[in-house]
């Protein structure tokens, strides 16, 4: 299996790619969201990887306190939704409160494996399909700020950036 450790890498898209084929098979364990972070959240998939130092978050599970995942997501600023089948189950406005449709949908990701991964162009619209028919759209529609970020442990991070520009951030 490729990873994106494992690219040469001749920009974001390359770095993309990499990162892409590296997450197919990779189980999400981490979703992390919640008030006080409106629309964004971030996924964490793959190997757990200890942290220097664990999160005092009591909102977190422990894993997610403990552990990076070998490969991330984090979403920003944009419109995302995530659906199972013809059901949408939360989206960005979702109410995003213990409790809330936000929080109890995307926990439907964990223990979810991600079957694909694509990326549109041109704006770098970013859909992962995950095992139990779970598919999370995320559409960048922001032209002035980031939309989405992705990352695996070891490599750059790349960036959906403003207006469809794919970024890599050391």
């Amino acid at each position: 299996m490729s990873s994106a450790n494992d690219a040469q890498f001749d920009g974001p898209s390359a770095l993309l790619a990499a990162w892409r084929a590296g997450l197919v098979g990779q189980p999400c364990w981490g979703v992390i969201a919640g008030a006080g972070t409106g629309s964004h959240f971030s996924l964490r998939l793959g190997e757990k990887i200890p942290l220097r130092r664990p999160l005092r978050n009591p909102s977190l599970s422990e894993d997610e306190r403990r552990f990076d995942g070998r490969f991330r997501v984090f979403v920003q600023h944009c419109a995302w939704r995530l659906e199972r089948g013809a059901e949408v189950l939360c989206a960005s406005t979702s109410d995003n409160a213990d409790g809330g449709e936000m929080l109890s949908g995307l926990a439907a990701l964990r223990g979810a494996v991600v079957e694909r991964c694509d990326v549109a162009a041109p704006a770098q619209d970013l859909t992962i399909g995950f095992s139990g028919g779970l598919v999370l759209r995320v559409f960048c529609d922001q032209i002035e700020r980031d939309n989405w970020s992705a990352g695996a442990d070891g490599s750059p991070v790349v960036t959906a950036g403003a207006g469809g520009r794919l970024v890599v951030e050391a």
